[in-house]
């Protein structure tokens, strides 16, 4: 289901390897919308299939600096959430939860979004 290739996001992620890349996903249902976010303001956006467990597979197969992975989702999320808390990748979600499931993403994006970098329209 993914509609990228693999050899151009390993392009667009080689030649920064040991610099921070910060990631957004829309978790849907059946797929991921992912954008990856390079400390140059460059991006890079593809879709994979809606699995928490192949998304941190990719994150490894690139082998990237992750500084924050932040998405938006409703209940879908949340197996997510555990999957990045699992491996110790860093994260901040907004996500529609009740009170029960709080603990399981702990802070909104919001409370995030100022360490990212600020992208300039170029021109």
């Amino acid at each position: 289901m993914a509609t990228f290739s693999l050899s151009a996001l390993q392009t667009f992620t080689s030649v920064h390897s040991t610099d921070p890349f910060w990631i957004g996903v829309d978790v849907h249902k059946r797929s991921y919308h992912i954008a990856l976010l390079r400390a140059d303001s460059k991006t890079f956006t593809f879709t994979s299939q809606a699995s928490p467990e192949a998304f941190v597979e990719q994150l490894r197969r690139v082998n990237i600096l992750v500084a924050e992975v932040a998405y938006e989702a409703g209940p879908t999320g949340f197996s997510l959430a555990r999957a990045l808390l699992a491996e110790k990748i860093p994260y901040g979600g907004r996500t529609q939860q009740d009170s029960s499931q709080r603990q399981l993403v702990p802070k909104p994006i919001g409370s995030t979004v100022s360490s990212w970098p600020t992208i300039r329209p170029k021109g």
